[in-house]
């Protein structure tokens, strides 16, 4: 019977149709690993020019940038105070 580790970590990869794993993050080991490979049905964020998702805030802010998503609201110049006021209306109506 298979035993789960008692330390263990998750690493995104994709599998191509030969069998090949490719880790999406290099992995740094101090000496070879087993490893457990659970195959998803669906296919790999970045197939059919679908862009990958952002995995840090750096990567989010390029990817609204790339979208056109910052700077489309000249009427908000205070985004947090905007924030706040959205906020405490649905609040109001809860």
């Amino acid at each position: 019977m298979l035993q789960w580790p008692a330390m263990s970590r998750i690493f995104e990869a994709t599998i191509d149709a030969d069998g090949n794993i490719r880790l999406l993050e290099p992995v740094q080991l101090p000496s070879e690993r087993r490893a457990l490979v659970t195959i998803l049905e669906e296919e790999p964020a970045g197939q059919n020019g679908e862009a990958s998702q952002p995995r840090n805030g750096e990567e989010l802010v390029a990817y609204w940038k790339k979208e056109g998503l910052i700077g489309t609201r000249p009427d908000i110049s205070a985004s947090q105070k905007h924030t706040r006021r959205i906020r405490r209306q649905a609040e109001r109506r809860g």
